[in-house]
Formats: C-alpha cells, structure tokens, sequence
C-alpha cells in the first residue's frame, strides 16, 4: 500500500529499488572494484553514516555535470519517481535530502551496502575510493556503539547479587552469648520482647 503526503511516499526499499542490472563502468572505463573491507555492509543500517559523510556525498553528488551520474541518478535508483526528483530540485542539497527521505522510507531505514551498490551501478567508483575509508571508519563506530549498548544493557537487566554470604554471627562485644550461651545449664527460663503485627479484627485470637 502508498500512503502520499506532500511529494513523499512510505513503500518499502525492496519495492522501490530498481532491478538489478550488469555494473556501470566508471568514467575511467573500468569496472567498478569491488570493496576489500570485512565489514558486511549490507548489515550496517544506512543511520551509521554520519553528517562529515553525508556532506562529501553532496560534494561528489550535487553538481549537475553531463560527465558522471549525480544525485538524480541515484534518486532514481533508490525508486523515487519523477515528480518526486523534480520537487527535489528545489532543495538547496538535494543529496542530502534524498538520503534522508531514503532512510525514512525504508522498512529498516536502508542500508550502506545497497548505497554503495547503487554507486557501483552509476558508475561513481570515484566516490567508493575516495570515501571509503571514512565510511568504514563510521560503520565500526557504529558497531562499537551497538556493543556498548548491548553491554549497558546486559548490566542493567542482570540482578544484584553478592558473591560471598556475609556470616550472621553475632561481632558486638557486648551481645556475645545473648540466647545461646547465656544459660548453657538452662536453669533459668529465658525472657525476650516480642512484637506482633495483627489487624483489628484479629485482637481477639492474639
């Protein structure tokens, strides 16, 4: 179902993105290297990257050149149709817009590996080079954000618990022997206090 507000629609990413297609070459001509990182991209929800990336992706991407693919190409990629595109046009940085409304509309708010696939398919290997780096840099501290989160949690929910029991042995001086060595013999009869918590209605049995 598409549910329209403004010039936006809520689908998901699968409905939205553009079938796949053989890779694009890069304006060197060559095929577009695949990443070397160990970091599963795909698993990285598109919300790690932070604002430093997401502003040299507009630098790469805002300019309307007729030599490499910009930010329309990859609205188009990422489904947005063409009205949409066109009300992008009047965003002061489109790129940044488009990658925001794409988190959005995701049902798991996107990912880092389908953009970097997108890229691929427009041919912008330039971007993947010249950005890697800082966009790994951003999925590990993601990761690492997610561990420690997952560690604040684990301590939150475990139970206060004392490893050793404390001994009940009575350490005042002054109370040693009270009730247990007092009368060893047990020639005289031993007095305590005692308090009872009743209610009224039971003043009669106490």
């Amino acid at each position: 179902t598409t549910q329209t507000s403004g010039h936006q629609q809520t689908r998901t990413c699968q409905s939205m993105a553009k079938p796949s297609s053989s890779p694009k070459t890069s304006r060197s001509g060559s095929k577009t290297p695949k990443s070397r990182s160990s970091i599963d991209f795909n698993s990285v929800p598109l919300i790690a990257l932070n604002m430093g990336v997401r502003k040299k992706f507009s630098l790469y991407l805002n300019p309307e050149t007729s030599v490499a693919a910009n930010w329309m190409d990859l609205a188009e990629e990422m489904g947005f149709d063409y009205l949409e595109i066109k009300n992008y046009e009047r965003e002061e940085n489109p790129t940044m817009k488009i990658l925001e409304d794409w988190q959005a509309r995701c049902t798991k708010g996107g990912s880092v590996g389908l953009l970097l696939d997108f890229l691929r398919k427009m041919g912008r290997d330039d971007i993947l080079t010249d950005l890697s780096r800082l966009i790994e840099e951003d999925c590990k501290k993601y990761f690492e954000r997610e561990k420690l989160e997952k560690m604040e949690m684990q301590k939150k929910n475990q139970p206060v618990q004392v490893h050793t029991v404390d001994s009940s042995d009575i350490r005042t001086p002054e109370l040693q022997g009270i009730t247990t060595r007092d009368d060893p013999a047990g020639g005289m009869p031993e007095l305590f206090d005692a308090f009872i918590c009743y209610c009224r209605a039971d003043i009669s049995f106490v």
